[in-house]
């Protein structure tokens, strides 16, 4: 004979419905847990899909619009622009001269010489300190 309890069912009686609801919890917990795991996987997912788009695009408080620049916007927002000192208000620079038979002149292709269009050799210091190869360009007139 068991002890009867406040709710009218014998101690006896309670201990052995025990094991089922500790079966039916371990149930509902691994579900519960498989749920919140592939809920965690999908937004780890969307995570990675929205750094990545996040990438290439630009977020606003609107929305997502793409960064659509010039090369020109783009050179002169970079550090490794290549004119840093010659005509720089000018939206090109261009440069003509003539030579006349039996002339030879060497340009400047690096943009450091102060003397462009021509070469001083400004090219030398510039491969030395960046790694580069840039030379000048040689220009002759036959005679």
């Amino acid at each position: 004979m068991g002890l009867l309890l406040n709710c009218g069912v014998r101690a006896t009686e309670k201990l052995t419905a025990f094991p089922v609801v500790v079966t039916t919890i371990a149930t509902l917990s691994r579900k519960f847990y498989s749920h919140l795991l592939t809920i965690t996987m999908k937004l780890y997912i969307l995570f990675l899909v929205l750094t990545t788009a996040a990438a290439f695009t630009h977020i606003t408080s609107f929305g997502v619009s793409r960064i659509q620049k010039t090369s020109s916007q783009v050179c002169a927002e970079s550090s490794h622009r290549i004119n840093d000192s010659i005509d720089l208000a000018s939206p090109k620079v261009v440069n003509q001269e003539k030579l006349n038979s039996g002339e030879k002149k060497v340009y400047c292709r690096c943009w450091k010489s102060g003397t462009f269009p021509l070469c001083d050799a400004a090219h030398v210091k510039h491969n030395e300190e960046n790694g580069d190869n840039v030379g000048p360009l040689i220009v002759a007139c036959t005679k």
